[in-house]
């Protein structure tokens, strides 16, 4: 998940690995890409995710926490949510080095607290280090330091998660949190690669028609999105699962032939 960003209209966005299998069964942003929710079915587990990048004003902050709460999370209470992204906001004086006190700010740590108890959530971070700062953010001296980005998983999800990590960003204010679920203790590590478009798709008659078909589908259940950029963003998301899921059942048939030649020979 990736949620940085000086202003609210870059939008965020959710980022996935092109080795994962994914079936997305629902999107659905806010209208000013500040919340992006994604159900999901990876690798045969249903996850809920969501990326948020909250407002810095105290007051913008308390009603978009509420609102996130309300109306993305509690139709899901029952499934497994990972929520992630920028919350502008400190939960302890563990995560904060410098600068005015997190009580100055008491509203919004009790409207996060709130959300975190409400939908059953846990701090991976705090769970898998608990006497560690791990700041995610720092003033240009250095003396204010605190941890404002975090992953909060259901509960349910606790057993699963392996590590978490806080990795130094060059190319922003902000570190990642990068936590490591497994939900398959025998699976072997693969080696991550970069998804490409086989143009030979395009001389494929069914997938051109079948994408035809579903481009139009796309843009209207992503037509509440106000940002164009994100708005063009979820449509390429679309494709590319079609297109993943098309080719790797596209491979199977011509593996199935392939072994029954085999065997017929």
């Amino acid at each position: 998940m990736s949620s940085h960003g000086s202003s609210h209209s870059k939008g965020v966005m959710i980022l996935l690995k092109p080795r994962l299998d994914v079936d997305f069964e629902k999107i659905t942003a806010d209208n000013f890409g500040r919340c992006i929710l994604a159900k999901t079915i990876i690798d045969g587990t249903k996850i809920v995710l969501v990326n948020i990048y909250a407002p810095n004003d105290a007051t913008q902050q308390v009603v978009f926490l509420r609102d996130v709460s309300k109306e993305f999370l509690t139709p899901y209470a029952n499934d497994n949510l990972v929520v992630g992204g920028d919350f502008n906001c400190t939960i302890s004086t563990l995560d904060k080095k410098g600068g005015r006190p997190i009580d100055s700010r008491k509203a919004s740590l009790n409207e996060l607290q709130s959300l975190i108890k409400t939908h059953n959530l846990f701090d991976t971070w705090r769970f898998m280090n608990p006497d560690q700062p791990g700041f995610t953010w720092a003033n240009s001296s250095m003396k204010i330091q605190c941890r404002l980005d975090y992953f909060f998983i259901s509960k349910q999800l606790n057993d699963h998660v392996k590590e978490c990590k806080i990795i130094p960003n060059n190319y922003s204010d902000h570190s990642a949190v990068a936590p490591s679920l497994s939900f398959n203790e025998c699976e072997f590590p693969r080696e991550p690669g970069f998804w490409k478009f086989k143009n030979s798709l395009l001389s494929d008659t069914n997938y051109v028609e079948l994408l035809t078909f579903k481009i139009p589908m796309y843009a209207k259940k992503h037509e509440q999105v106000n940002d164009k950029g994100l708005y063009w963003e979820m449509i390429k998301m679309e494709i590319r699962a079609f297109t993943i899921a098309f080719s790797k059942k596209k491979a199977k048939r011509i593996n199935f032939f392939v072994g029954n030649d085999e065997i017929a020979d």
